[in-house]
């Protein structure tokens, strides 16, 4: 099966209900008469995760979450802003202190910037 995980068709409602329900329109797609339900063997686990980061402690925890930001954001900077696309230097040794002075030179840019804002937040405050 390429990949894939089996659908399983589990309902369709033949439109009995749907013909008089106010809803209709958000949940049958298009000029459909009624609507067709497929699942596969992760749904169950998908519908736990969703119920699980519907709460609070959920909503907390994934607002913490790096992957969703930071990761990008730091290469990008440092491919696009700084212009740091490919090394300059030759051999692992050269190429590792080129790469800590590329990461120096973006921690300082990230503590001015937020050095700078701390002191708008602080004139704003006072």
């Amino acid at each position: 099966m390429s990949g894939r995980t089996a659908r399983e068709y589990i309902g369709c409602n033949r439109g009995q209900e749907c013909a008089g329900c106010e809803l209709k329109s958000r949940c049958v797609p298009g000029k459909s008469e009624a609507r067709s339900i497929y699942q596969d063997e992760y749904d169950a686990v998908r519908k736990r995760a969703a119920d699980r980061l519907g709460t609070e402690a959920g909503k907390k925890a994934y607002s913490r979450r790096w992957s969703r930001r930071a990761g990008k954001g730091r290469f990008g900077v440092i491919k696009s802003v700084m212009g740091v696309r490919q090394f300059l230097l030759r051999g692992m040794k050269k190429v590792s202190m080129e790469w800590n002075w590329t990461a120096v030179a973006y921690n300082l840019k990230v503590m001015v910037r937020h050095q700078i804002e701390s002191k708008g937040a602080l004139a704003t405050a006072g």
